[in-house]
C-alpha cells in the first residue's frame, strides 16, 4: 500500500468510515491519473457498477477534504485536495477547456506576507487563471 493509500485510509477510519472497494478505487483513480474531471467523466471512465455508491462516495470524500471542487469551463469540477497533491493552481483554455495545472512559489510567498501585514491566518486559497491556450490561438 502507498503512503497516500494508507494517508487516505487514515481520514476514512479517523472519522469512523469504512474502506470499501468503490471509495479506494476512487481515490487510487484520482490519484493515479493526477486529473481534475467531472463526475460523469470518472464514472464514465471508472467502470463501478453502483454509480450510486460513487456518488455518495464522492460527497463523502468532499465533506472528508479528500477533494476539492472547481469550476472548469463553465462544469463543476473534482480533484484531490492539497492534502494529496501538491498544492497548485491552473490554467484554463476557455476554447478548447484543457487546463494545466503550474505551482508558484513566489505567488505563494507573498501571499503568506499579504496574510502576516493583515494579521490574517490564510488556511486556503485558489488561483484559476482563463484565457486561450497557444494551441487554440494558432488556429484562429
Amino acid at each position: 500500500m502507498t503512503s497516500e493509500n494508507r494517508q487516505f485510509t487514515d481520514v476514512l477510519k479517523a472519522h469512523k468510515h469504512s474502506v470499501t472497494q468503490t471509495r479506494l478505487a476512487l481515490f487510487t483513480y484520482l490519484h493515479k491519473n493526477g486529473l481534475t474531471a467531472t463526475a460523469t467523466f470518472i464514472a464514465d471512465n471508472l467502470n463501478i457498477a453502483d454509480q450510486a455508491s460513487l456518488y455518495r462516495s464522492l460527497s463523502l470524500f468532499k465533506k472528508l477534504n479528500i477533494i476539492e471542487e472547481r469550476i472548469v469551463s463553465g462544469k463543476r469540477a473534482i480533484e484531490l485536495s492539497d492534502r494529496f497533491s501538491a498544492h497548485h493552481h491552473h490554467l484554463t483554455c476557455r476554447s478548447c477547456g484543457s487546463s494545466t495545472a503550474f505551482t508558484a512559489t513566489q505567488i505563494e510567498q507573498q501571499l503568506a506576507s499579504i496574510g502576516v501585514q493583515h494579521g490574517f491566518s490564510i488556511e486556503h486559497h485558489t488561483i484559476e487563471l482563463e484565457g486561450i491556450c497557444e494551441k487554440c490561438r494558432a488556429t484562429t
